[in-house]
């Protein structure tokens, strides 16, 4: 891998860490007031649905920009990571707007169930390419 190889992933993860920043803001921010107009009835799952894309969105791609060499996982496995976070932060707020209302769902458990298995997904597609890709590079052709 070159330089300037490096250099790009590091600007891509950076770009990730920026935009998932953002999505914790709003999510923080859309907990601030749903928590507020809730008439002093709050939920840990909505105070803490923020905490999904920072601690799987935000914190993985800024230590990935600090790598000497950094890692690059393919389109598909970063669509199925950004999918399962999405799944998990969506079921925080939907289980948070349950238990502020007072009321119950079986049909919560899909996310608990569905999110950790994309993420799962991810990193097997990740570690596959990964493998995969040392394999052709350490290859002697003939």
């Amino acid at each position: 891998m070159y330089t300037s190889d490096n250099e790009s992933s590091r600007l891509i993860s950076a770009r990730h860490a920026r935009n998932y920043a953002l999505v914790t803001c709003i999510i923080a921010l859309f907990s601030l007031v749903y928590e507020r107009f809730s008439f002093g009835v709050w939920s840990g799952f909505m105070v803490f649905a923020f905490a999904v894309p920072l601690i799987l969105g935000v914190l993985p791609w800024a230590v990935n920009t600090t790598l000497a060499r950094p890692i690059s996982p393919d389109p598909s496995a970063r669509q199925l990571w950004n999918a399962g976070i999405a799944v998990l932060t969506v079921g925080c707020l939907y289980r948070g707007i349950l238990d502020i209302y007072g009321t119950t769902s079986d049909l919560g458990t899909v996310y608990w169930i569905v999110g950790p298995v994309l993420l799962l997904l991810s990193v097997l597609t990740t570690r596959n390419t990964t493998i995969r890709s040392l394999q052709e590079q350490f290859t002697i052709r003939k």
